[in-house]
């Protein structure tokens, strides 16, 4: 149920569109091109148009999410944003970090999303990197569930950092979302996980926390839908003019006073 106390609330505007998206109706009130780019404005291109910038929001909106709930279920001080990760054909992780080396010299040099350390065993850290993906996208239209787009996506990121991770004592998991809140395997047992912990520290039911850390994590991505919908994408700010010059005087005396 939706919840203050457990910030699972959607607005009227966040309900409809999100609903309209599920049933495949079109939601109301889009504009007809994008302002960002100029192309013809569709659901499908609202949900991957990255002018803007609002495609990163979305990103960092889950990031987010998931900090907030590890550092419930931890402590803050266990949780850090955006840790570094070291890869690369033929180069060890150890040796890069030591030698100060850079992606053009010895390899591909990277960040993880999250790190929470003691989320599944004492004393080891695991990375957390998020995708929020679009399983109705013409480049994965060829297969039909949507939930092996999810887990694709998943060992793609596991192929490009377990390895770096395993290296310097570190675990991975990767946190994939379709853009309606389906969630893949791997972000399945994170939600279940911390939920774990959370009832444990709170001394609460685990199918409750369970029920309260996927709906937190679901709502995070699909609160999105709506910036991307009837957000603005304008690279430029926008100008105004005054109709006469009578807001001229007050300026003047603005700018003289700072």
């Amino acid at each position: 149920m939706p919840s203050r106390r457990y910030n699972t609330l959607l607005s009227q505007e966040e309900f409809q569109d999100n609903a309209r998206l599920r049933f495949g109706l079109r939601p109301l009130n889009l504009c007809d091109r994008c302002d960002g780019c100029g192309n013809a404005f569709s659901v499908e291109h609202a949900l991957n148009c990255k002018k803007g910038g609002l495609v990163c929001c979305r990103h960092n909106d889950v990031r987010d999410e998931a900090a907030a709930l590890c550092a419930r279920a931890l402590s803050p001080s266990c949780v850090k944003c955006e840790p570094k990760i070291y890869f690369g054909t033929g180069v060890r992780a150890g040796q890069q970090a030591e030698q100060g080396s850079t992606a053009d010299t010895a390899g591909d040099g990277a960040r993880g999303d999250l790190s929470a350390h003691g989320l599944w065993k004492r004393g080891e850290t695991c990375v957390l990197d998020v995708k929020v993906m679009d399983t109705d996208a013409p480049s994965h239209r060829s297969t039909a569930d949507p939930k092996k787009v999810l887990e694709r996506a998943a060992r793609q990121k596991k192929t490009k950092y377990l390895e770096a991770c395993l290296e310097r004592r570190r675990s991975f998991m990767p946190l994939v979302y379709s853009v309606d809140g389906m969630a893949a395997k791997e972000a399945r047992a994170f939600e279940r996980r911390t939920a774990s912990l959370l009832a444990s520290k709170l001394n609460r039911r685990y199918s409750e926390m369970c029920g309260i850390v996927r709906s937190r994590m679901a709502l995070a991505v699909v609160r999105n839908n709506t910036l991307l919908l009837q957000g603005s994408r304008m690279t430029k700010a926008a100008t105004f003019q005054a109709a006469d010059g009578a807001d001229l005087s007050q300026m003047e005396r603005i700018s003289t006073r700072d």
